[in-house]
């Protein structure tokens, strides 16, 4: 019974782990239903680079864009310094993920597009965010609350030119993005909880 009650310990364990959430490090607050405008961000095309601020240094683990346009491949992932008005030519992370997930919006072609990729750890302060495809795909966008944005040809080093106009929607986040969502997980908690009740009861009669 104590092998058994073990394996129901490791279950609520793994329940409980299931129910941890991605934290959100930034945030551009741009909602898939406010991104109506959108820019073509994939390779050999546009690299879209934008402006965001850390209060305080993070681990970044994971990211979601929100876009449209076929099947974009790999995305890349670049985080530039700041120099000034623009982003340092050269990035100072980089991130290739080919594995990711979607899931549509209630707007016709248009996705919400998460990616999870090893730690990458910034220090407090200004920061570039720049995001583009494999192929064909458009990053979705509003004209709200607009940062500091530019862009250049994807996948070179040439200079960085301005783009104003768009806020463009992303996320990025700290933790497993992939974690089994809490409503899903609850009945896995609850049956492994039941489950160590009735052996707890049965060793108390036994006894």
């Amino acid at each position: 019974m104590l092998a058994q009650t073990q394996s129901l310990a490791a279950a609520v364990l793994l329940a409980s782990a299931s129910l941890a959430q991605a934290a959100t490090v930034y945030d551009s607050g741009v909602t898939p239903e406010a991104a109506t405008l959108s820019s073509p961000a994939y390779n050999a095309f546009y690299e879209i680079a934008t402006e965001f601020s850390l209060g305080a240094g993070s681990s970044i683990t994971g990211a979601t864009l929100v876009g449209s346009g076929g099947t974009p491949g790999a995305f890349t992932l670049n985080f530039y310094a700041d120099a000034g008005s623009s982003p340092e030519t050269t990035a100072a992370a980089t991130v290739t993920v080919s594995d990711w997930t979607r899931v549509e919006t209630t707007t016709a072609d248009r996705f919400v597009y998460t990616l999870d990729f090893s730690e990458i750890v910034l220090a407090a302060g200004t920061w570039w965010f720049a995001a583009y495809a494999e192929t064909a795909w458009n990053w979705s966008a509003s004209s709200v609350d607009v940062p500091a944005t530019v862009y250049r040809v994807a996948g070179t080093s040439s200079s960085w030119t301005a783009y104003n106009g768009y806020n463009h929607a992303y996320t990025l986040t700290n933790g497993d993005s992939a974690a089994v969502p809490l409503p899903a997980a609850l009945p896995l908690l609850g049956a492994a909880l039941a489950g160590l009740g009735l052996f707890a009861a049965r060793g108390r009669r036994a006894a």
